[in-house]
């Protein structure tokens, strides 16, 4: 219901702020563009392959296998 509908915005803005601070910080980044993913949109994150943390490696091949 109504409760629901206001958790799913926010988990969604949450999830979106927390990728903009890991892409500000340097952790995450876009795939480079290509002639075929000009679009921001359209490209992928990539993740580093290790740097030192392991819960965020953890987290990261989580999200990789989605």
């Amino acid at each position: 219901g109504y409760t629901s509908f206001w958790n799913d915005c926010i988990s969604s803005g949450l999830r979106g702020g927390i990728l903009i601070e890991l892409a500000m910080r340097g952790r995450i980044y876009l795939e480079p563009p290509t002639m075929r993913k000009k679009r921001l949109l359209d490209r992928k994150v990539q993740y580093p392959l290790n740097d030192g943390e392991s819960n965020t490696n953890s987290t990261f091949q989580k999200n990789k296998n989605i």
